[in-house]
């Protein structure tokens, strides 16, 4: 036969204030360990964002101080090249007799007058940047170089007139002379082309620029347009 246990009230009020205080303690303990939980995860987010923070400003940097450094040396190696280009130019001398000839027809006669002269000349050639420039671009240890096509500097020609014939009514004038000196440095012009003047002038030009860069540790891409 079961027998009933009777507690009195005041051990019932007892009973009831330990059971809510060791409710209230485990869930104030609960909370406790969840604003920790937080904290540490707020902490954890912050250093992993200061840290990618200085890593994406470290990198952003390091790109900027290479780039400064990529332009510096691209400066640098076009100052040089275009000294280099401007020295590396191509001369030819030629030599040849020239005979100019202007005669009128009148009615009974006519009026003549020619002109006989050896010429001299000295054709420089080479790359031109006054008129437009050149670029360079580097990567790495690749330096690509593109240049103005060559051009003809100047013609300087000299005449030695040999013979003249004229009449009364046609003289040999300044005029006259002049128009052969520009017939022949023409005519010495059109040899320097034909004989590759041109395009010595571009080889010598990207042979000792090759050189000057290899010098430095470079290989070199030129090229002309």
């Amino acid at each position: 036969m079961s027998s009933v246990v009777f507690y009195p009230k005041k051990s019932i009020h007892e009973i009831l204030t330990a059971a809510t205080e060791v409710s209230t303690a485990t869930e104030l303990a609960f909370q406790i360990e969840n604003a920790w939980r937080k904290r540490l995860w707020t902490l954890v987010a912050s250093t992993f964002a200061i840290i990618l923070l200085i890593c994406t400003l470290t990198i952003f940097v390091s790109f900027s101080v290479i780039a400064k450094e990529k332009k510096r040396q691209e400066a640098s190696i076009l100052t040089s090249v275009q000294t280099i280009s401007k020295l590396a130019t191509v001369q030819h001398h030629y030599s040849d007799i020239f005979e100019w000839n202007d005669q009128k027809d009148l009615v009974l006669f006519q009026l003549k007058k020619s002109l006989l002269a050896t010429g001299t000349a000295s054709v420089l050639a080479g790359i031109n940047l006054e008129e437009s420039e050149l670029t360079v671009f580097k990567q790495g240890e690749q330096v690509k170089i593109t240049f103005p096509r060559a051009q003809i500097f100047s013609v300087d020609s000299q005449l030695q007139f040999a013979g003249e014939a004229d009449m009364i009514f046609r003289r040999i004038s300044i005029d006259d002379r002049n128009r052969l000196l520009l017939e022949s440095k023409e005519s010495f012009r059109k040899k320097a082309l034909e004989s590759g003047i041109i395009a010595q002038a571009e080889e010598k030009a990207a042979s000792q620029i090759s050189s000057y860069l290899e010098g430095l540790g470079y290989q070199a891409e030129i090229t002309f347009q």
